[in-house]
């Protein structure tokens, strides 16, 4: 992906993203050279249940992934409600949220 491709990807800010955490909306946090973010990117882009956060273009986003994850840069990691699911397929996150 270049640099030009990065700007066009879906980014929203972990301050906002975090109010809209719920048991019917996805926050995920991604990074674009992650292959599993990127397939699910691909999968589910446009579906209106979730929220996109690349976590290298917002300093807090990375601190929450890795706190969420003993220290690591663990993506995709998908909060949902109360749940934080690690690199879940397309289909187990589209079976969890409305639409």
């Amino acid at each position: 992906m270049t640099a030009s491709d990065a700007q066009d990807t879906p980014h929203t800010t972990w301050d906002v993203a975090r109010s809209l955490i719920a048991d019917d909306h996805a926050v995920v946090l991604w990074k674009t050279d992650c292959e599993f973010s990127l397939a699910l990117l691909e999968e589910l882009r446009d579906h209106p249940a979730i929220t996109w956060v690349d976590v290298h273009r917002d300093e807090a986003a990375n601190a929450a992934v890795r706190e969420l994850n003993d220290g690591n840069e663990l993506t995709p990691t998908v909060l949902v409600g109360e749940r934080v699911l690690r690199n879940p397929g397309a289909e187990e996150l589209r079976a969890l949220l409305p639409g």
